[in-house]
């Protein structure tokens, strides 16, 4: 049976997420060394969110910061692990 990874790749878009309500100002190689990730792999976690529009950028890229989008607006919790986004 193979691997699914689409569960792992859930809980680390939610830690990205969470890490990045957190401390809007952290920087992607920040949040690669925080979960022992590429660069590349951050990116792509970015991207994902962004095009939920779940996240965006505010600022110029040597001195803005993250956003997180009004979760309560678009997003609930999921009711069986509490942390997993999922969309309405």
């Amino acid at each position: 049976m193979p691997f699914d990874f689409s569960v792992d790749e859930e809980k680390t878009t939610d830690k990205v997420v969470q890490t990045i309500d957190s401390n809007p100002n952290i920087l992607i190689e920040e949040l690669a060394e925080m979960f022992d990730l590429t660069r590349d792999s951050v990116n792509w976690q970015i991207r994902k969110l962004k095009n939920k529009e779940l996240l965006r950028h505010v600022g110029t890229d040597n001195g803005g910061y993250w956003e997180v989008i009004n979760l309560l607006k678009k997003q609930i919790k999921c009711p069986q692990c509490l942390f997993h986004i999922c969309k309405i």
